[in-house]
């Protein structure tokens, strides 16, 4: 941001002169509606101006900044030292930048926002300031990016969110990186936030895999046709030595198990047989197993 002072009045004696910052990007040069120059400043809650073009705010906002912004604009603000109408608004300069970035669509991404501020700035677009959200959080809307790089930096926010309003292939992104999260860690104001409907989806997601890797452990390997040297008696052997491999999986299985646990964890019984068809099948059926887990749906 960039600092101004009230230069161009003087304050009365004893007094300090109100001090600004200016927008790095929204500042009263800049020609961001082509040759159209700004005609309106919003001045956030900790005194930093943003130059605006009233046609774009009044076209985005369906509430006139929920009434911040009256039909009959203030005259400039001399005090401050700003020569174009201004009106300030509650939000302070981090969460005003994002929306702002978002009714220019414009990329906020280099300011690298924290998903608690994308999080206030999208509630305030939508709920507060009744910009469209098909609009702002369209998939190919900078916010819409803006989201899914916090997917894999805070997954359970960025899911709540979505699944507040109802964001579906963003909330999918995110549940595949909360296969490790225990749902117990929910809050009941994030649960009823996301709403029921994806709080379900969610549980299903987690117990769908468990269930399935369970039913793939429970399936042993089939028998080769019997030989002189190992009949059926013999090959039962090796269903017993599965279903002692997979106790410990099924015990401990959760959503996240990896492919590599389940083949590390089972690779050691091949050795242990001395029959090489008994070998080869039980490798195989390691090798199908971790195939079959591999491709169980990761998302909701």
């Amino acid at each position: 941001m960039q600092s101004s002072g009230s230069e161009h009045d003087s304050p009365p004696p004893g007094t300090e002169p109100t001090k600004l910052s200016v927008s790095t990007t929204f500042f009263e040069e800049a020609r961001l509606m082509g040759a159209a120059k700004p005609d309106l400043v919003l001045l956030s809650a900790d005194s930093v101006a943003f130059y605006v073009h009233l046609v774009r705010i009044r076209a985005m906002s369906t509430n006139s900044l929920c009434g911040f912004l009256p039909d009959q604009l203030p005259p400039p603000s001399t005090e401050l030292g700003l020569s174009l109408p201004t009106v300030a608004l509650p939000d302070n300069s981090s969460v005003l930048n994002i929306i702002l970035h978002a009714v220019y669509t414009l990329d906020a991404t280099r300011y690298n926002p924290s998903i608690e501020m994308l999080t206030v700035a999208v509630t305030s677009l939508i709920d507060v300031y009744g910009v469209p959200m098909q609009i702002v959080l369209a998939p190919s809307a900078p916010l819409y990016t803006a989201l899914l790089v916090q997917v894999t930096l805070r997954p359970m926010q960025v899911y709540t969110l979505a699944a507040h309003y109802d964001l579906e292939d963003i909330a999918t992104a995110a549940s595949a990186y909360l296969l490790s999260y225990p749902l117990s860690a929910i809050s009941d104001t994030d649960a009823e936030y996301m709403g029921g409907r994806y709080l379900k989806r969610l549980f299903f997601l987690h117990c769908g895999r468990v269930e399935r890797l369970k039913t793939l452990l429970g399936r042993p390997p089939s028998p080769h046709p019997p030989t002189q040297l190992c009949d059926s008696s013999e090959q039962n052997k090796i269903a017993r030595a599965w279903s002692l491999g997979t106790a410990f999986l099924v015990f401990n299985a959760s959503p996240d198990t990896a492919a590599t646990t389940i083949e590390t964890s089972l690779q050691p019984l091949v050795a242990q047989i001395w029959c090489a068809d008994c070998r080869a099948i039980l490798h195989d059926r390691i090798g199908q197993l971790v195939l079959d887990w591999s491709s169980v749906r990761r998302t909701i």
